[in-house]
């Protein structure tokens, strides 16, 4: 079964920035304008539901800030040359680092995971930080480089080499250096060494989906950056799903959305507005023979599909036709017009209601009608407006006599073929059985 989700890797990345597929181009030149002009500790918050695509968005953006100028002197991103500008001024005077919360969410304090994340990605430690997290030698490494990097002066702790022995985690080192003001001097120094007159950009990324006592912890840990003049904090997360984590963490009374905001200067909200022409640009829907894409798109209209949502569609679309096509000669009872409304109405909606309205799902699954007779409603004034409608008619059948097509003799056409497809000839037993488990 294909998958058409996109992994987050450099090609994909590459391949969606030269071509727009994931109509990124607007938010992606919000960010670098936002960032460009930036010049104090403020925090940034990209927002957006589950499945939107904050995630490569924010991969993309990264992207850009490594590999602008490289592939921008062969020809290549020209899309972005309205932000140039703004672009090589970042990437002159920024760098770029990305922290996955929900990968390091079984860390026991965020800040140390941070620096060791931070030490982990910086090329000049790159070969000294070779051992697991929390490793007795690793620590040792990480130690080591902080008597060269941080005065002994500005912490209880005497870094020498019996002191270093004696630590062999980092809550150990935590039980030493155990101040809110020791820790923020102690990352200042560290990102002052490595910047060396840059800023940095620090995404924090997946927030949204760590378990509550991490989540919370972290956005406090973030209020040690507020003194980092040289640090922009950019926080991707699904606000609605991190408000409901800190209610779990702190209680249902408290004010999770006066929380958050205190954290926040500036929101990018991603939304589903792109998802129509990522269908028509990524996943082809309109170049598909059997696809039926302008009911399709009445449900995206009707749901509001993320781009995540798009893909699972697609994939149990192409299970279905994959399925029926197997079975094909099995389903010699059908015209070529039912057959054309399996495809191109009833299917569809039907996965559109599993991905979206599982009630009205599991009415399919039971032989029901009033679900699929009430969105039959919201597809008709979709083809109306769009003026779709006319390929409706050549399937079914009307009365010579009947100048004007009521709806509902339309919508019950519909059903009645429905009907004789999904209970009549039992199609359903082992189709819908399929479908069922096949995401």
């Amino acid at each position: 079964m294909n998958k058409y989700e996109l992994e987050v890797d450099d090609l994909n990345i590459h391949n969606t920035l030269l071509e727009d597929k994931l109509n990124n181009k607007e938010y992606l030149s919000s960010i670098i304008r936002l960032i460009k002009n930036i010049n104090d500790n403020e925090v940034i918050c990209i927002d957006g539901e589950w499945g939107v695509g904050k995630t490569f968005l924010i991969k993309q953006f990264e992207y850009l800030i490594n590999n602008y100028k490289k592939y921008n002197e062969i020809g290549q991103f020209k899309d972005f040359d309205e932000v140039k500008d703004d672009l090589t001024n970042i990437i002159d005077n920024n760098l770029v680092f990305y922290y996955n919360a929900w990968e390091n969410d079984d860390h026991d304090n965020p800040f140390d995971s941070i620096i060791y994340n931070i030490l982990n990605a910086y090329p000049k430690f790159k070969d000294k930080v070779t051992s697991r997290f929390n490793s007795e030698e690793f620590l040792k490494e990480v130690l080591q480089l902080l008597t060269k990097i941080v005065s002994n002066k500005l912490f209880n702790i005497d870094f020498n080499s019996e002191n270093i022995d004696k630590i062999k985690t980092f809550e150990d080192l935590s039980k030493e250096i155990n101040t809110k003001e020791e820790k923020k001097l102690l990352f200042k120094e560290l990102i002052n060494k490595i910047l060396n007159d840059k800023r940095m950009i620090l995404i924090i990324d997946e927030l949204d989906r760590c378990n509550p006592f991490y989540a919370t912890k972290m956005l406090e840990t973030i209020k040690h950056f507020y003194n980092l003049k040289n640090v922009t904090v950019i926080i991707v997360t699904n606000n609605n799903e991190l408000k409901n984590i800190i209610s779990q963490q702190f209680g249902a009374k408290f004010n999770s959305y006066s929380y958050l905001n205190k954290f926040y200067d500036y929101i990018i909200t991603v939304d589903s507005s792109r998802s129509l022409d990522y269908c028509k640009k990524f996943l082809d829907f309109s170049n598909d023979t059997y696809l039926p894409h302008d009911v399709f798109y009445a449900m995206l209209n009707k749901y509001k599909f993320t781009l995540r949502e798009c893909n699972k569609y697609r994939t149990l679309y192409d299970t279905a036709k994959d399925y029926i096509e197997m079975e094909k000669n099995n389903y010699i009872f059908l015209d070529k017009k039912e057959v054309t409304i399996i495809y191109s109405i009833i299917l569809p909606i039907i996965f559109a209601f599993k991905i979206k309205d599982p009630s009205a799902y599991n009415e399919c699954l039971n032989k029901g009608t009033t679900a699929l007779k009430e969105v039959l409603i919201d597809v008709k004034k979709y083809l109306d407006v769009t003026g779709k409608k006319g390929w409706l008619y050549e399937f079914i059948d009307i009365p010579k006599d009947m100048e004007e097509i009521p709806d509902e003799y339309l919508f019950n056409k519909i059903i009645e073929v429905y009907l004789k497809i999904f209970t009549t000839y039992g199609i359903d037993k082992t189709f819908m059985k399929i479908i069922k488990v096949s995401l």
